[in-house]
């Protein structure tokens, strides 16, 4: 039973993240106002699992010794600081769960596929996240931008499938409105034609009259 619980939220938690995907399809892909071209997206494809390789190098050694300092000031910190010391531990809980989920990217990344673009996808989200959280203008600009991208190369990645453009609301025509809707039988009966009514005139009988005797 708890198994079952289980893989019911993570059912949930898959299509909820599909609606979005697809949503984010519609506007950054169907109804973006450009499209990268082709060489550039393989060059973006191309180079984007090294840059990500670089910047997690470059970041896991500070993070992990924020999170260590962080550890060993947390009480003194809350004491001093209240709630200030605990936006500053959510942005780094942020960051820590965005580069796990950008190193488990980095290997479907280098290979194209689909799994690698997923992870990339979630990381992008949580960076989102962050900079809402943070009420950041330039970072959520910044991950916009991201997300547009992402989106563009989405088509890169081996089982990645780009959403079908939703189909636009025909205006209604002038015939559509004033014509009457006539009735539709259903499937498999059969209609015969009514005969229209017969109108029979009324004829009324001629009045006779007398004839005056002649004399």
């Amino acid at each position: 039973m708890e198994n079952s619980t289980v893989n019911m939220g993570s059912a949930h938690n898959v299509n909820y993240f599909a609606q979005l995907e697809a949503f984010l399809d519609e506007y950054l892909i169907n109804r973006a106002p450009f499209k990268i071209p082709a060489g550039l997206k393989e060059f973006i494809v191309k180079f984007t699992p090294w840059i990500n390789l670089i910047f997690i190098i470059l970041l896991a050694p500070a993070l992990l010794f924020a999170l260590g300092l962080s550890a060993l000031i947390a009480p003194l910190a809350f004491i001093t600081q209240g709630t200030t010391a605990g936006y500053g531990y959510l942005a780094i809980g942020f960051a820590t769960v965005s580069i796990v989920l950008q190193i488990i990217a980095l290997r479907g990344l280098f290979k194209r596929t689909a799994k690698g673009w997923d992870y990339s996808f979630y990381a992008t989200l949580v960076n989102v996240f962050s900079s809402i959280f943070a009420f950041d203008i330039s970072s959520i600009l910044g991950m916009v931008i991201g997300l547009f991208v992402l989106f563009q190369i989405k088509d890169m990645y081996a089982g990645k499938m780009i959403a079908a453009p939703l189909p636009k609301a025909a205006a209604p025509s002038a015939a559509s409105t004033t014509a009457p809707v006539q009735p539709v039988a259903p499937a498999g009966t059969v209609v015969t034609p009514t005969a229209p009514p017969v109108v029979t005139p009324n004829i009324e009988p001629p009045v006779q009259t007398e004839n005056p005797e002649q004399p």
